[in-house]
């Protein structure tokens, strides 16, 4: 098996999800934008009256996105029956991708699975060709104190093993291959975000296109959680 090259093109579903998850966002910082102002101005009772609106506006975009993450998951690990071994995380956003890696863990671990490799992908189709995925399940697989494989069994991959002596499989169901010795994961840096509106036919430019709005998402995943309302590898 070889690791995705990308979810070449999500359904329309999915698509309308995300983009209708970004437009909430908008409207729910608008609103508390609007919030602040009018409590700033004495008006306590607009500033409640939008504080709430932008709550309401806040817990639509996060079932957009909870239905499209389910959507993507299901995509790329059941429909394609992946093993229990292996969780492919390609088109998730980061807190979409930690909730389903801890649910994984538990699942192996209820199941006494000596390892699971966890597709993260190599960041090139993140902005500006950064990782988002992979240090952030570094950083919760440090947190777990769970043994790991860093580019095992190949690049854009994370191998945890749960057992002493466990070795890092292949993938698919081939027998385990000889375990090397572990790694540290080094966290990267987030770079800026590039936004672009620009759709064009030809097939590298439509590819192009792809990613752009992939990392638009991003960088709206960013605000999301910086005002306290997730993204690729």
């Amino acid at each position: 098996m070889v690791v995705n090259n990308f979810y070449d093109e999500f359904p329309p579903e999915i698509d309308n999800l995300r983009d209708r998850a970004q437009e909430l966002a908008k409207k729910r910082g608008d609103c508390f934008e609007r919030s602040q102002q009018a409590f700033k101005n004495g008006d306590k009772a607009k500033a409640k009256e939008l504080s709430d609106e932008g709550k309401k506006y806040d817990q639509e975009m996060d079932e957009c996105n909870r239905k499209a993450a389910n959507l993507i998951f299901k995509l790329n690990n059941t429909d394609k029956k992946l093993p229990i071994h292996e969780i492919d995380l390609h088109g998730l956003f980061v807190e979409e991708s930690k909730t389903f890696v801890e649910e994984r863990i538990k699942l192996c671990k209820s199941k006494n699975v000596d390892a699971l490799i966890i597709i993260v992908g190599r960041g090139n189709h993140s902005a500006d060709k950064i990782p988002k995925i992979k240090p952030a399940i570094e950083e919760l697989v440090r947190i777990h104190g769970i043994e790991s494989r860093i580019n095992e069994p190949n690049q854009g991959c994370i191998t945890l093993l749960f057992k002493k002596g466990a070795k890092v499989p292949e993938y698919g169901n081939k027998p385990a291959a000889a375990s090397s010795a572990p790694q540290k994961s080094t966290p990267q840096k987030s770079g800026p975000q590039k936004n672009s509106n620009s759709r064009i036919n030809s097939p590298k430019a439509q590819n192009t296109e792809k990613v752009t709005r992939v990392a638009n998402r991003d960088a709206a995943a960013s605000d999301n959680n910086a005002s306290g309302g997730c993204i690729i590898c």
